[in-house]
């Protein structure tokens, strides 16, 4: 049984720690449950495929890829509106979706740690199959494991809480601590966590603060 209550204390203190105001009438997370580990991996594939378009890689190479893998129905349907347009330029959203694929590394183990004041480490991309190669999906599903729930609900759940004081400010127009923090940085991780732990669509995912 998860200790939301405590949970929602480590996070708070985080948040302080880096800076942030917090809020203690926040809702706290429950009746959390993680989706199969195997659709998991299968996500994190079809996004790394778009990501990669999404830097510049050959969209026709990608959906190739995708469509090889078997991993057509795990792409996001912005995604796919991307990868089946002729839009030759490079596309700033997926690219902000390489701390999604972090959040994702990090829950399947393949990243030991995730400092929400770090950007996602330079050597991210050697875990997920090299796509100038059309390496297939094999060695990544194969080293894949889930992190235990609390890890999961727990890092959700401090980014929650830190994506709140990101919105506060803003909303109030107060300087934001100095870091080297984006606001998608937070963004994107929470939306990589609450998919895993939702049924909701990836382009559905709620991430009201």
């Amino acid at each position: 049984m998860l200790d939301f209550e405590s949970i929602r204390k480590n996070s708070i203190g985080e948040a302080r720690f880096l800076g942030y105001p917090t809020n203690p009438d926040l809702p706290l997370l429950a009746d959390v449950s993680a989706r199969p580990v195997e659709d998991i991996v299968d996500r994190s594939l079809a996004m790394s495929a778009a990501v990669s378009a999404g830097f510049g890689f050959e969209k026709r190479l990608a959906l190739e890829w995708l469509e090889r893998e078997n991993l057509m129905s795990f792409v996001a349907q912005s995604e796919l509106d991307f990868l089946r347009s002729d839009d030759a330029d490079p596309s700033s959203l997926l690219q902000c979706q390489v701390e999604g694929l972090n959040a994702f590394a990090w829950a399947l183990s393949f990243v030991d740690e995730m400092p929400f004041y770090l950007f996602c480490p330079d050597d991210l991309v050697k875990h997920f199959p090299d796509f100038n190669d059309m390496e297939s999906s094999e060695r990544f599903r194969g080293a894949a494991k889930l992190r235990p729930m609390e890890d999961i609900v727990s890092t959700l759940d401090a980014a929650y809480c830190i994506h709140w004081s990101w919105a506060e400010q803003d909303v109030h127009q107060r300087d934001l601590p100095d870091t080297d923090m984006e606001p998608y940085m937070i963004v994107e991780r929470r939306r990589a966590l609450e998919w895993i732990l939702s049924g909701e669509d990836w382009d559905n995912v709620s991430l009201d603060t």
